[in-house]
């Protein structure tokens, strides 16, 4: 009595379980069809259906009680296709080139094993399309299309549904889903890749293919074309490391326009700075800091869209100290390079009578460490910055929204930063001109110091920066009159700079290094 109550609790609990002893199953019409079975130790599963031409099957079997084997076979008995997957899952698709009947076989592995599993099947029928065509239909009970389109490994498909429907899925013949990029699907090889477009029951609805344009750019540096409605240029090219200008016209302004590594690593290997847009003109710099291979997408929406524009090489040589005049070209920018060193206190000032500056300033590694954008009564901007970085510094000169032109000065001057020796007293002041607050120590590698910073006037902070520029300590006093004391050990020889800082009030201060 114990045993039937048991058996009955778990067929109300699964109502859609098998338990066993049955070898042929009948599998109903339908888009998708599961069931879970019971596998009799020794035997061999047999899932009958048929099948119209075109039509398309994805199986699958897991269980987590044995290794199952799925196969396909005709009614004649031929085998279409075996798959005994990883661990405990397997499965198999299949096209129909012809009408008929089939079978989904599942046995264990070896003919050995048995026990619970789960049957899906999912089926529907395809449609070859063309790239470069399109049809119209009306969904069905099923509410859903799905298309075939022929591609070579590299291809980038691009399927739109203008209207009645959304496209849902773009897969290879295995179900796995392409890799996009913009609306843009790239075929993983060579074959059918299957679109999937859904929508309501007997809503009539447009589906067509593109094929993405693609292309090495011109040894010119030149961009020059146009592209269809719902059409996509992708232009490849080799960048050297070092900086680029990046020039665009496309006067329908409706391009989506983005910029990728082909072969990504763990660290990023170009930014992307300094954009002026402005009435279909686009203007950026590229930082690039290694050999790099990418590509740039430009997608269009509506309309025939033309374009042209260029990639060129960027950055004039600035030498510190010395006033550079130069000419703004309307809507565009001018770039710099600074060769700057760790220590350096620069101060970079741009000026113009004839429109308003805007400076940026960019680290080696493209990020923006300062900009300036003075009011209009002043034309002029400037940053001052401590360099922490070696290599090579970027400023960019231009004006807000493009809107000005002419000719301005731009000067790089390296401030003093006074020196500070060992046992001698400096004295120092916060709150007072830009270069004040910075100091040099020069030490042997492994060297042992005092660091003291003493004010009565202001709350002091102490930051050392390394020969390389980085910083390697913050040493912190405890408000009025808690003055700084730390000791300090130089872990390689050269010069470190030291910060002064105030975290409240302002005024004189002394600064001392002392040997133990």
């Amino acid at each position: 009595m114990k045993l039937h109550v048991v058996l009955w609790s778990w067929l109300v609990l699964s109502p859609a379980l098998v338990l066993a002893q049955e070898g042929r199953i009948e599998v109903p019409d339908g888009r998708e069809f599961q069931q879970y079975k019971v596998l009799t130790l020794g035997l061999t599963d047999r899932w009958e259906f048929d099948l119209e031409q075109d039509e398309f099957v994805h199986c699958v079997v897991e269980s987590g009680e044995f290794d199952p084997v799925l196969e396909l076979l005709d009614d004649q008995g031929e085998r279409y296709g075996r798959n005994d997957g990883e661990g405990t899952r397997s499965e198999l698709t299949w096209w129909a080139p012809k009408k008929g009947r089939l079978t989904f076989a599942v046995q264990g592995y070896e003919g050995r094993g048995g026990g619970n599993y789960r049957f899906w099947l999912l089926r529907y029928r395809t449609e070859r399309l063309a790239v470069g065509g399109a049809v119209e239909h009306e969904f069905g009970e099923d509410r859903w299309w799905h298309f075939r389109v022929a591609a070579k490994k590299g291809d980038v498909l691009i399927p739109r549904v203008p209207f009645g429907g959304q496209l849902t899925a773009v897969m290879d013949a295995g179900q796995q889903r392409l890799p996009e990029w913009h609306g843009g699907y790239t075929a993983t090889g060579d074959g059918d890749v299957l679109l999937r477009v859904e929508g309501g029951e007997k809503s009539r609805f447009r589906v067509d293919v593109q094929l993405a344009r693609q292309a090495e750019l011109a040894a010119s540096g030149l961009l020059h074309d146009e592209i269809p409605t719902g059409g996509m240029h992708v232009v490849r090219h080799d960048f050297a490391p070092g900086a680029w200008t990046f020039e665009l016209d496309e006067p329908q302004h409706d391009l989506d326009i983005d910029f990728r590594d082909v072969a990504p690593g763990r660290h990023p290997r170009f930014t992307w700075t300094g954009q002026l847009n402005k009435n279909g003109r686009r203007r950026q710099w590229l930082l690039v800091r290694e050999p790099l291979r990418a590509e740039l997408v430009l997608r269009n929406h509506h309309g025939t869209a033309g374009y042209c524009g260029k990639f060129v090489p960027a950055g004039e040589a600035v030498t510190i100290g010395e006033p550079q005049l130069a000419q703004l070209p309307l809507g565009g920018g001018r770039l710099f390079r600074i060769d700057a060193k760790p220590g350096q206190l620069l101060r970079v000032a741009a000026a113009s009578d004839a429109f308003d500056v805007r400076l940026d300033l960019w680290t080696p590694d493209g990020g923006v460490h300062g900009f300036d954008d003075r009011a209009r009564l002043d034309l002029g901007a400037q940053h001052a910055f401590l360099v922490q970085q070696r290599g090579v510094h970027h400023a960019l000169v231009y004006t807000s929204g493009g809107a000005g032109s002419g000719e301005f000065q731009l000067l790089v001057e390296d401030l003093p930063i006074p020196d500070l020796a060992v046992g001698a007293p400096l004295a120092v002041q916060i709150g007072g001109l830009v270069g004040n607050g910075y100091v040099h120590l020069s030490c042997n590698g492994g060297e042992r110091l005092w660091l003291s910073l003493d004010s009565d006037a202001f709350d002091p902070a102490l930051v050392v920066f390394d020969p390389d520029g980085a910083q390697v300590a913050c040493f912190e006093g405890g408000g009025v009159g808690w003055n700084v004391l730390n000791g300090f050990e130089a872990q390689k020889a050269g010069v470190y700079t030291l910060q002064v800082v105030t975290r409240r009030g302002a005024g004189s201060g002394t600064l001392r290094a002392i040997m133990p």
